[in-house]
């Protein structure tokens, strides 16, 4: 597992590096706010579609072979987002990279699931390389942006082709079963399943949503720096191990502990909609990503409870956080410019519907 978790790292790493560049990338094509909310919902709708493909996939051919394959595609991407100087090339790597990300989304989790010995234990670490080494990314690459947005793009093409070999060569040659009578499969599911898969949508609307309009509202109302954001991410990527490791260690065996999660979230968003200050409004808004992080362990923990298979668990999970990916920052880059704070409202409703939902899943699951 070590070398997954090596890999996974350094895919990690080097997919955040562009992140912190992004908005100096489209002033210097001159495109607005809402070609880069539609381009982020075009990269997820593929993320979504190649979710979904990848379920059938898996049964077929080894995944480490998936999952290089998957980085090639992210790859090829960025370099089409590099270049880029219009619309259309910027939507050809859009769709490249969401092919990517879908494909790396499914394979990553599902390799986990398939090797590891302690299932949640796996997924808090898997949280954790996503949170933690995201930020480092986030952080490096902005420091590399302010200098050269091109050093940065080659820096992350690099990384992403080694992360590509590295995974074909490294990880252990896997088959997976192919699932039986899937029509059935399907019909079998509970009332519960699509209540939790709503939850997991509303989550990561509002996820996806908040943190398309924070960037909004970091460069457009605050007028901080890509270098600023970076320390900011910095420190949410920190607060994010300890979380884990309290999760890990201490706060798993906690009964419902999702659905509190949730309420808190909705709790520190409304406070966010409140306090002028700030020092008050960034304070609120780690402590919600503080929160944000463990959402992964503990929703992925749930599915497990209510599907048959590990590949069809990573597709169907990923497949519902894409959808929420792809409509979050849509609609956070259409209605940021009629009201800027109207984005964050629609957040806190929908993390208020994903808890009412997780209210009922566990109401109804505890008593079966």
């Amino acid at each position: 597992m070590l070398k997954f978790y090596f890999i996974y790292s350094m895919f990690t790493f080097f997919s955040n590096f562009t992140n912190a560049i992004m908005p100096q990338l489209f002033e210097q094509i001159h495109l607005s706010s809402y070609i880069y909310g539609l381009s982020f919902a075009l990269m997820s709708l593929f993320t979504f579609l190649t979710s979904l493909i990848f379920y059938k996939l898996l049964s077929k051919y080894p995944i480490q072979y998936l999952m290089g394959g998957s980085l090639l595609f992210y790859t090829l991407g960025q370099y089409f987002l590099k270049i880029s100087t219009g619309v259309v090339f910027l939507m050809i790597s859009r769709i490249l990279t969401g092919i990517g990300i879908g494909g790396m989304m499914v394979t990553s989790l599902t390799y986990l699931l398939n090797h590891s010995t302690n299932s949640s234990s796996s997924l808090s670490i898997y949280a954790i390389i996503q949170a933690l080494v995201s930020s480092i990314g986030f952080f490096v690459g902005s420091i590399f942006g302010q200098y050269s947005l091109n050093i940065n793009f080659n820096i992350q093409l690099v990384g992403c082709l080694l992360c590509a070999f590295l995974s074909v060569m490294m990880l252990k040659n896997t088959c997976l079963k192919k699932e039986t009578n899937s029509m059935r499969f399907y019909q079998k599911r509970s009332k519960l399943f699509y209540v939790l898969i709503l939850s997991i949508f509303f989550t990561s609307l509002g996820y996806f949503m908040h943190d398309q309009w924070l960037n909004y509202y970091f460069k457009n109302a605050l007028y901080f720096t890509p270098f600023s954001i970076g320390y900011y991410r910095l420190a949410i990527g920190v607060v994010s191990l300890f979380m884990n490791v309290m999760l890990i260690f201490y706060l798993m065996k906690i009964e419902r502990l999702l659905l509190y999660v949730e309420m808190l979230c909705a709790l520190f968003l409304f406070l966010c909609c409140l306090f002028q200050s700030l020092v008050l409004f960034l304070i609120m808004t780690l402590l919600y990503n503080m929160l944000t992080v463990i959402f992964l362990p503990l929703q992925q923990r749930l599915m497990t409870q209510v599907t048959s298979t590990h590949q069809s668990n990573a597709s169907i999970f990923n497949a519902t956080r894409s959808i929420g990916m792809c409509v979050g920052p849509l609609i956070a880059g259409i209605v940021y410019p009629i009201a800027s704070n109207l984005p964050l409202m629609i957040a806190l409703f929908s993390f208020l519907l994903a808890s009412m939902l997780l209210f009922y899943f566990f109401k109804n699951h505890n008593s079966q």
